[in-house]
This record gives C-alpha cells, sequence and structure tokens, in this order.
C-alpha cells in the first residue's frame, strides 16, 4: 500500500508541477495546481501516520507483526 502511495504522490506532484509550469499568469491555474500538491503531501503524510499508528496499537495489544497478514492468519487459525 504504502508504495501505491508513493507512485500517487509522484503522478499527483508531476501533474502539479506540470499545472504551475503551464499557469502562465493565470491565478486560478496555479491554485489548482497548488491545491493537487498540498493534496498529494497530505495524503502520502496521513498513508505514513497511519502505518506507524497501526503497528503501535499493534504493539499495545501484542501482536507485534499487526500488518503481516499471514502471521496474523497463522495467530488466527493455529497453523
Amino acid at each position: 500500500m504504502t508504495v501505491v502511495a508513493i507512485l500517487w504522490f509522484i503522478f499527483v506532484f508531476i501533474i502539479g508541477a506540470i499545472g504551475i509550469i503551464n499557469a502562465g499568469g493565470d491565478k486560478a491555474a496555479l491554485e489548482t495546481a497548488k491545491k493537487k500538491i498540498t493534496t498529494g503531501i497530505i495524503g502520502f503524510v496521513v498513508t505514513i501516520a497511519s502505518i506507524f499508528i497501526i503497528k503501535l496499537i499493534g504493539y499495545l495489544i501484542g501482536i507485534p507483526d499487526i500488518l503481516n497478514f499471514g502471521f496474523l492468519f497463522s495467530m488466527i487459525t493455529g497453523f
């Protein structure tokens, strides 16, 4: 999921940068491009923060490798 978030951030950042370059003197186009870049950064930060929060919750409840679904499946089924 992190890889997808990184790729999406790069895509949105490049689209925003192209929008800034192509804005010329149009203030509305410049604001739209800036909002795209800001939205991409916020989404990336939220993705990274959620991973750390999930790992913290897993540590606190005693499941150290909570993001490893194979580990969770083996804990639940006993295999």
